[in-house]
């Protein structure tokens, strides 16, 4: 029961890691290797939704479920936004935390490893959270 019913809990299962992980080793390689998600940059539709958040946002917190290598959460933190990224590869947070730090924006990019079944952060605490291919990817 529990957790396991839920939304994208397949997915998360180790053999889904174990796939992320080795993808993320393979670093900016990976992309030849097929694996072709995006390192940097950002889609024109989050660029729209930042519009939306700029015009709605409290606290200047938004949040990225599986945020990857942190392409997202750094266009969020250049146009002013407090960004806060979770994703459950340890490497991939890991080069987040790399191109952050190159950006010069560690202070503005709060980035964990963790699980986005069960996120460990207090509700209502981000006005805005962004889902690139978690969810509906799978």
């Amino acid at each position: 029961g529990g957790s396991s019913n839920l939304p994208g809990a397949i997915f998360m299962k180790e053999t889904g890691k174990q796939f992320f992980e080795e993808a993320y080793k393979l670093g900016d390689k990976r992309i030849e290797a097929g694996l072709g998600w995006p390192i940097k940059g950002v889609s024109d539709e989050v660029k729209d939704f930042l519009k939306t958040a700029k015009k709605t946002s409290k606290t200047g917190k938004v949040l990225d479920l599986g945020c990857g290598e942190g392409r997202i959460c750094i266009f969020f933190a250049k146009k002013g936004f407090k960004a806060y990224g979770i994703d459950f590869a340890k490497g991939a947070i890991e080069r987040a935390k790399k191109f952050a730090e190159e950006e010069g924006l560690s202070e503005k990019i709060n980035l964990k490893v963790g699980n986005v079944l069960a996120l460990p952060y207090p509700d209502d605490f981000f006005d805005a959270a962004v889902d690139w291919s978690v969810f509906e990817g799978n």
